[in-house]
């Protein structure tokens, strides 16, 4: 369907042309939204509702093993409850 609306305006065009002129835009895409992603995984930002990566960030805390008995029944009672950052 793209060919025959190409070949509107150029007669000769086949899948080649189509390719030559597409392909600068998609490895332009495919560089930006690349660059975007890995930008949003450095940022420790979650890619997806069923995502479980820690944040660098989050890495650095202590885990329950090394806080106190209270703080540590504390924080696994409200860990369930808390499943994933809104956004």
């Amino acid at each position: 369907m793209i060919i025959a609306f190409v070949q509107r305006y150029v007669a000769r065009a086949g899948i080649g042309t189509l390719v030559s002129l597409m392909l600068p835009y998609s490895l332009t895409f495919l560089v930006g939204w690349s660059i975007l992603f890995i930008a949003w995984l450095l940022l420790g930002w979650p890619v997806g509702p069923a995502h479980r990566r820690r944040s660098p960030s989050a890495a650095r805390r202590p885990d329950a093993g090394d806080q106190p008995a209270a703080a540590s029944a504390r924080s696994k009672s409200t860990a369930r409850r808390r499943v994933h950052a809104p956004w």
